[in-house]
């Protein structure tokens, strides 16, 4: 059963101020929260407790929650009746287990597909790339094993995807909004200069660029984890994903740890909300939508994987105000907005605002070409957020000529614009800049759509 959605994200609400000069300089901190309510609990327990507290959607509600507490380790309470009983059977990952329940030594061998640390791990006898398996690739059994150096890919297996749009599958053909257009469909965007937020006390400049059309689909994605990159064991190199304008703005290997450590902790990571994450292990009736549920490590890590990069906040919010014009919707002037020319506050399958289910998120460009921004971006507000290079640390940078901010996104958090489908109205506007954190998956709220230098 579809269950609603769960609408916390981040409680700052932060006044914005003046500002000094520089070009990371913190003249203020102008974020808002994306709920109605920003009172998220974030803590989390040491209990393991990771329950954030929630907010109505019809109150924009994305605020706050979700901190993950500390895993009870060597714990002896069933996690499901809560009676005192096998460790080996409260399903969590506990004490020297190296899946859920089994391995370690401890406890019961592991089956095929669960992760390991060795041949001992796994009821097969082989532990294969950390995932337990038979000695020999399958190629079909949409799990890594063997010699396969990705999902049933490479080695003695057919070559692993190096590009998202390889193979011609549902996501990744031409099959992405009203005309079946190619997925991967990017267009230039001529830089020049406008004010962000609509303010002119906050001018900004940017170069050419190009950027995709679509945010990210989850057959586009499925062909990225199906590579094997993006994890522990296949990291970014140092420096990928760069910014040419930008120093160091490139992946930076002490990022290496925040990934998954193999291709099957990675998929079922990818299922962070269920009855409305968009992922299945297998290709399904979801492919044509927005992947979610990856972090913001993943997101850069599958841009530079494709040859491009993440966009800079003041890029897309370029993309959103249509540069010069100034616009207070992506799609123009007017009319304001409506589910004609956005995916928000969980309408779109015709239901009560608020009431959530995996029908309110719909294939990338569902509502093209009437929601189409300047250069035929579409789903520039609401659908998914789409992360950003941008930490959030006070301010937006000023001034700003292909500006970025490079603080720690771990330690200060990131920026996004331009709301979900989760969120009312009110937390879609252009001048809404928020903070989330790098490392969020406890919904399914955040998208990707990839930029490239010129």
């Amino acid at each position: 059963m579809l269950r609603p959605r769960l609408l916390a994200l981040v409680p700052a609400l932060v006044a914005l101020s003046a500002t000094v000069g520089g070009f990371i300089g913190c003249a203020s901190d102008d974020s808002e929260s994306l709920g109605g309510d920003s009172s998220g609990d974030s803590s989390g327990d040491s209990s393991g407790d990771t329950t954030a507290t929630t907010t109505s959607a019809s109150g924009g509600g994305m605020g706050a929650g979700g901190g993950a507490g500390v895993g009870g380790s060597g714990s002896t309470t069933n996690a499901t009746t809560g009676t005192a009983g096998d460790p080996c059977q409260n399903g969590t990952k506990d004490g020297a287990e190296s899946d859920v329940d089994c391995g370690g030594g401890t406890c019961p061998t592991c089956a095929d597909g669960d992760t390991c640390n060795g041949p001992a791990d796994c009821g097969s006898g082989s532990c294969t790339n950390g995932v337990c398996g038979p000695s020999g690739p399958a190629c079909d059994n949409n799990k890594q094993d063997g010699t396969e150096t990705g999902i049933d890919c490479g080695g003695s297996c057919p070559a692993c995807p190096t590009t998202s749009c390889e193979g011609g599958g549902p996501g990744t053909g031409n099959d992405c909004g009203p005309n079946n257009e190619d997925c991967c469909t990017s267009s230039v965007v001529l830089g020049g200069s406008y004010n962000r937020n609509n303010d002119p006390t906050w001018p900004a400049s940017v170069s050419d660029f190009r950027i995709e059309k679509y945010e990210t689909t989850v057959g586009r994605f499925r062909n990225f984890v199906k590579s094997g990159y993006g994890t522990q064991q296949n990291p970014p190199a140092a420096g990928a994903g760069a910014h040419k304008l930008i120093p160091n703005s490139g992946w930076d290997p002490a990022w290496n740890s925040q990934l998954e450590t193999t291709p099957q902790t990675f998929r079922n990571a990818l299922k962070c909300e269920p009855g409305i994450h968009s992922w299945s292990d297998a290709p399904g009736a979801t492919e044509e939508e927005p992947i979610c549920c990856e972090t913001w490590f993943e997101a850069f890590a599958f841009c530079a994987w494709n040859g491009g990069r993440l966009p800079t906040e003041a890029e897309l919010h370029y993309l959103q105000v249509g540069g010069s014009d100034q616009r207070p919707f992506p799609w123009g002037m007017g009319p304001p907005i409506s589910i004609q020319y956005t995916v928000y506050d969980c309408v779109y399958d015709g239901s009560a605002p608020g009431s959530c289910t995996g029908a309110d998120l719909p294939n990338v460009g569902s509502l093209s070409p009437a929601g189409d921004g300047k250069w035929g971006q579409v789903d520039l507000m609401g659908s998914v957020v789409e992360y950003v290079r941008d930490s959030f640390k006070g301010a937006m940078p000023k001034p700003c000529n292909d500006c970025a901010r490079m603080e720690d996104p771990i330690a200060n958090g990131l920026v996004s614009r331009g709301g979900a489908y989760n969120n009312a109205a009110p937390f879609l506007a252009m001048d809404k800049r928020l903070k989330i954190e790098a490392d969020f998956r406890v919904h399914c709220a955040y998208g990707v759509r990839c930029a490239y230098d010129l």
